[in-house]
């Protein structure tokens, strides 16, 4: 839904501080024809980490952009809400000075938030590429296909992208996990790298579209 949020800039107006990216609440709409007017918002929390880091605003914008561009897997589903918050949780938790959990300590933590959170909404949307059975192995990945192939290509030709042992591994391994365990879960640079550039792929997969945020945070999705 897309609301209008008048008065938002005043410096006497009631949604001022309140109509801002990454909060959450309870909104009071006022609809008149097919316009839609924001009256009160009532904020439950405010996810002030992800505003004060650019590295975590532009993970946070990514997952916003693929669930409007997907428009939320064209159902209003409380999961997809649940997956969406909680996720924004473990950002902004990231993103804190006090990184109360281990795992935000450990390299890459941004970089397997947005793996998982990814991997679990291609998931949710019935789009998630199965897994090769057997032993982990190297594969490739074809946006458009939803799936991975065996590295090469037919005829030889040269995959699209080339899904690395170990990151075939790590999704087999965390896939059974809950989200919060999954993103627990270290990775090497070169693993991070190689499954960051999947996850990616894999958003505009699932979103049909390039997606603004990876284009024009190029310098923060980089390993």
């Amino acid at each position: 839904m897309r609301a209008a949020a008048y008065g938002a800039a005043s410096r006497r107006g009631s949604l001022r501080g309140r109509v801002v990216p990454f909060a959450m609440g309870t909104l009071r709409l006022y609809r008149a024809g097919e316009a839609v007017k924001i009256t009160e918002f009532e904020v439950d929390r405010y996810f002030t980490a992800i505003r004060e880091s650019l590295e975590a605003y532009y993970h946070a914008s990514l997952w916003a952009e693929i669930v409007r561009k997907t428009h939320g897997g064209g159902a209003a589903d409380g999961d997809l809400f649940d997956h969406v918050i909680d996720g924004f949780a473990l950002v902004d938790e990231c993103a804190s000075d006090r990184r109360p959990a281990p795992w935000s300590n450990d390299a890459f933590p941004l970089v397997r938030l947005t793996l998982q959170w990814i991997w679990r909404y291609a998931q949710m949307l019935g789009v998630q590429p199965e897994i090769p059975a057997g032993p982990p192995r190297g594969v490739a990945f074809r946006p458009g296909d939803h799936g991975f192939e065996a590295t090469g290509g037919p005829g030889g030709a040269p995959a699209r992208f080339a899904v690395g042992e170990r990151t075939i591994a790590y999704l087999i391994h965390t896939s059974a996990l809950s989200f919060r365990d999954a993103v627990a879960v270290p990775l090497t640079r070169e693993t991070a790298r190689n499954a960051l550039s999947l996850a990616l792929l894999l958003a505009e997969d699932v979103a049909h579209d390039r997606l603004n945020t990876v284009s024009t945070g190029a310098a923060v999705f980089t390993v």
